[in-house]
Order: structure tokens, then C-alpha cells, then sequence
């Protein structure tokens, strides 16, 4: 059932939908913590989803993606090291279960 409801400057359209119990709890414990109404919360939330483009239309050709994703690792400091980084890790845990198992056989 859909009716208009007049009481902001836009037109609004009444909806009714389904939660489950955790997102109604989780969205008044919100609400209540921010001092908004859950409408303003659930408006606010298909704002920011109908906002997304789609899959398909998100695309216009194969290679965006690779270029959005390029943008992304140059704007974060920590990429120009993360090749080190990962190197050292990979390293740490090498070490770390080499000396797991050779407590697990007795060795130590």
C-alpha cells in the first residue's frame, strides 16, 4: 500500500518493508544515539545506495576499474611499502610456523 504523506517540503511516499530483529535493534539504538528519526536514518541509507551506479552501468569499458582501483592505491601512503611489508609478513609467519612444527614434532 502506498500513500502520500505531507509532511516535509518534498512529497514522500509511504513504504513499508521488512527488517530483521537485529537491524530494527541496531537502527533505533542509532537513532536514539544520534538524535534522528529512523525514517531520516532509512532515507539517508537508500540515498546512499541509489547513489552507487549498477554493475552494468558502472563499466563502460573493462579497463575502469583498473583505473579507479589505480586512483584508489595512489592515494593511500602506506602503498609505496606494501610490497615490503608483505615481503616481511610472509617472512614473520614462514619463521613463526617453522618453529610451530617443530615444537609439534618435539624438536625444541
Amino acid at each position: 500500500m502506498q500513500e502520500t504523506v505531507n509532511k516535509s517540503p518534498k512529497p514522500m511516499v509511504r513504504k513499508q518493508v521488512l527488517i530483521t530483529a537485529d537491524q530494527n535493534r541496531r537502527l533505533k539504538a542509532h537513532a536514539l544515539a544520534i538524535g534522528r528519526p529512523e525514517s531520516d536514518l532509512i532515507r539517508a541509507a537508500l540515498d546512499r545506495e541509489l547513489s552507487q551506479p549498477q554493475a552494468d552501468q558502472e563499466h563502460d569499458n573493462g579497463d575502469e576499474w583498473r583505473m579507479r582501483l589505480a586512483e584508489l592505491a595512489g592515494s593511500v601512503p602506506e602503498a609505496k611499502h606494501l610490497e615490503q611489508t608483505i615481503k616481511e609478513n610472509r617472512e614473520r609467519w614462514r619463521r613463526r610456523n617453522d618453529a610451530t612444527r617443530r615444537k609439534m614434532r618435539g624438536d625444541e
